[in-house]
């Protein structure tokens, strides 16, 4: 499946569970296929935290519920990080301008300077 079309059946399937749906082994099978279609392609370094976070589906369920109480803004802010993922795959074409997260750099040994 290409990144356009795994982030659209995501974003579908997301916005259900956040809505107040409950999950069934279908809908497991589809997060798995396509988050693992996603954290393997070019995308990945632009795609919301949650999907690295929450292994199944199951766990995005517990997460969404904690998001906020209200399904409305639970998937308005599935719809938000989706479409920013969307758009920012959008403005980065090619394969080599999506750059892999960086690792942060290593903490200074003088903690003072640590702190600042």
């Amino acid at each position: 499946m290409d990144e356009r079309n795994a982030i659209d059946v995501l974003e579908e399937l997301l916005c259900g569970i956040a809505g107040g749906g409950t999950p069934n082994r279908s809908q497991a099978n589809t997060y798995s296929n396509c988050r693992s279609d996603l954290l393997q392609s070019r995308a990945k370094a632009l795609l919301p935290g949650f999907l690295y976070q929450c292994l199944t589906v199951f766990k995005f369920r517990e997460f969404i519920n904690l998001y906020d109480p209200d399904p409305s803004l639970r998937q308005a802010f599935v719809r938000r990080a989706m479409e920013r993922c969307r758009a920012m795959l959008g403005a980065n074409t090619s394969a080599a301008a999506v750059e892999p997260a960086r690792a942060r750099p290593a903490d200074p040994s003088d903690p003072q300077q640590w702190m600042r």
